[in-house]
């Protein structure tokens, strides 16, 4: 997934307050997403540390959408 794309998956509906990344090692990241943030630039930073995995949480911790980078084909049907 390019940074364009992972940018697109967080801008959709219900847009995410929290982020989980787990990266190829097995280590986790628990992100709050800022307010007022530049969406590209936060998909930049979440790109470069290359996870395989990228789960979005609304505010009370319901998981509203995962995926993992390296399946993504871009197909949104």
């Amino acid at each position: 997934m390019t940074a364009a794309q992972i940018r697109t998956f967080l801008l959709g509906s219900p847009k995410p307050e929290r982020l989980r990344l787990t990266c190829a090692d097995e280590e986790v990241h628990d992100l709050d997403v800022p307010r007022n943030l530049s969406w590209k630039k936060f998909a930049e930073t979440i790109a470069a540390l290359r996870p395989e995995l990228i789960e979005a949480f609304d505010g009370s911790g319901k998981m509203i959408r995962a995926v993992r980078p390296a399946e993504y084909t871009g197909d949104d049907a």
